[in-house]
C-alpha cells in the first residue's frame, strides 16, 4: 500500500477509535474501542492494529483524562490487536469471535490492573484482581471486570462477525 493512502486510513481509524472511545466514557467498562481495533487489525492487518490501538485510546485520553494509566491501556489495547491477529485463522462462527473477543479482554483487564493498579499506584497483584473482577471475594462496589468481559462477549457475538466482513468486502471492491 502506498505511504499516503496507509496514513490518511490510519488517521481516520486512529480518530475514529478516540470518538468511540470518548463518546462511550461515561458508561463504566462498556467501550467498543476493543471491537474497532479486532475490526482494524482483521481487515487491515497487525501494522494498522496496533497503531490504532496505542494511538487512538492517547488522542482520546487527551481528551477525558490523561495521565500515567494512558500508556500502560494503550499497551493493553496493542496486545488485543496482537491478540485477535494470532487468533484470525480460528474466527469462523460469532461464538468463535465472542470467545476471542472475550479472552482478549480479559488479558487487556489482567495487563492493566498489574501495571496500573500495582506497578503505577502501589496496590498489590491480589488487590488489584479483587477490584477488577472479584476473584477472592465477591466485588464490593461495581464488577468492573465481569461488566467488561460481558459487554464486550455480547459486542463480539451479535456484532463482530457481519460488521468485519460486510468492512472486508467494502475494502476488497475497488473503486
Amino acid at each position: 500500500m502506498e505511504t499516503g493512502k496507509f496514513l490518511t486510513r490510519t488517521a481516520v481509524f486512529i480518530a475514529l477509535a478516540a470518538v468511540i472511545k470518548i463518546v462511550l466514557a461515561s458508561l463504566p467498562n462498556v467501550e467498543l474501542l476493543t471491537l474497532w481495533i479486532a475490526t482494524v487489525t482483521l481487515v487491515y492487518g497487525l501494522k494498522v492494529g496496533v497503531t490504532v490501538a496505542l494511538l487512538g485510546n492517547t488522542a482520546a485520553d487527551l481528551y477525558i483524562g490523561f495521565g500515567p494509566w494512558t500508556f500502560f491501556v494503550s499497551a493493553g489495547f496493542v496486545l488485543v490487536s496482537v491478540l485477535v491477529w494470532i487468533a484470525r485463522p480460528y474466527l469462523r462462527s460469532s461464538l468463535s469471535y465472542a470467545v476471542v473477543g472475550a479472552g482478549a479482554t480479559v488479558v487487556f483487564d489482567i495487563f492493566t490492573v498489574i501495571t496500573s493498579m500495582s506497578l503505577l499506584f502501589g496496590y498489590s497483584i491480589k488487590m488489584a484482581l479483587i477490584q477488577q473482577y472479584g476473584l477472592f471475594i465477591p466485588p464490593a462496589y461495581y464488577p468492573f471486570g465481569w461488566v467488561h468481559l460481558g459487554s464486550n462477549a455480547l459486542i463480539f457475538y451479535f456484532i463482530a462477525e457481519p460488521f468485519i466482513n460486510r468492512l472486508k468486502n467494502i475494502n476488497n471492491t475497488p473503486l
